[in-house]
């Protein structure tokens, strides 16, 4: 199972918190965005500090979404190398900024999503909302938190904190990477909005559809030249953990092009360390094609992802990432 997976699957990280199970996905994205802006507890904070962190020159920023809805303790002491912020991420530089500030002026200047990736807290250790105004006091960011010169000089100068992130692919292309999919009697109900449970009589379905996934997992291991056994196992489904999410309109108010997505596990999905592990995201189209998607594998600690998507009506592969050094490389990637 991927790590953050293990992150997320239970918490008994601290004497103070009682023992419980929890799914993180039934929790809102919205109170999860919420819960990462608020510090935790003094009493929480001082105990990975003390364990983890008591000779690091800055302590990393702790959320209350951590210590409420997450088991890091427990993580952290089972896959340290995964876990623990490294010394290096809480030194500044010499003009003061951290290895997470110049990451967040590449995020706001290149990325910048309405939800702040997590990764700020559990990579770089730090609150982006209050970093954000040291940015802004010390001329990075102007008041609208735009990058100002000084905030691209400072990306100029620090371009190995990106390049640790993204590395450029190893392979990029654009031809030869899209694949027929066929029809397999999908039909859109209109169902509630949000999740929902799988009937039963779509289990047809989706096995059916899994097996057009494995035709596309096959392309992406030629494209990204993997030599990886991955294919999923319909007979291996968990279809009691998985469940379909249903947005019928966008925020807007307008009819969205892919309103239903499926998110399907393999029975073992929530075990601490299975010997394979593999889950993701179909997203369909309001005429029942398969148009998007996410497909991650785990063996034993070797990971691979890959996304498609559709461009002019064709479904391609956009990535391939493999994990190296508990980081996503990318062997493929599709250019327009």
């Amino acid at each position: 199972m991927g790590i953050l997976n293990f992150l997320f699957s239970k918490d008994n990280s601290s004497k103070e918190n009682t023992e419980k199970e929890f799914d993180r996905r039934k929790i809102s994205a919205e109170k999860i965005d919420n819960d990462q802006r608020i510090e935790a507890r003094e009493s929480y904070k001082r105990k990975i500090y003390k364990k983890f962190y008591s000779d690091y020159p800055e302590k990393p920023f702790i959320s209350k979404d951590r210590e409420e809805n997450t088991n890091w303790i427990e993580q952290a002491e089972m896959f340290p190398k995964q876990s623990i912020i490294p010394k290096s991420m809480m030194k500044r530089y010499k003009d003061g900024l951290l290895p997470g500030h110049v990451y967040m002026l590449y995020w706001i200047d290149k990325i910048h999503r309405k939800r702040i990736p997590a990764y700020f807290e559990y990579d770089y250790g730090i609150d982006f909302f209050k970093e954000r105004e040291f940015l802004v006091k010390n001329g990075y960011l102007d008041t609208n938190y735009k990058l100002t010169g000084k905030g691209m000089i400072a990306l100029g100068e620090h371009k190995n904190v990106i390049n640790e992130r993204n590395p450029q692919p190893q392979k990029i292309g654009n031809n030869n990477d899209s694949v027929q999919i066929a029809s397999c009697g999908r039909f859109i109900d209109i169902l509630p909005q949000g999740r929902s449970h799988i009937p039963p009589k779509d289990y047809p379905i989706i096995i059916a559809e899994i097996q057009e996934v494995n035709k596309i997992v096959l392309l992406a291991k030629k494209l990204a030249n993997l030599s990886a056994d991955l294919s999923i196992n319909t007979s291996n489904l968990d279809f009691n953990e998985m469940y379909y999410d249903f947005q019928d309109l966008t925020p807007s108010g307008r009819k969205t092009k892919s309103p239903l997505t499926l998110y399907y596990v393999c029975y073992g999905h929530n075990e601490a360390n299975p010997v394979e592990d593999y889950f993701g995201e179909i997203g369909y189209s309001r005429e029942g094609f398969i148009s998007s998607g996410r497909f991650v594998f785990w063996k034993r600690k070797n990971g691979f992802m890959i996304n498609i998507g559709t461009e002019k009506n064709k479904v391609i592969i956009k990535k391939v990432q493999i994990s190296k050094d508990f980081k996503w490389i990318v062997k493929y990637k599709h250019e327009k």
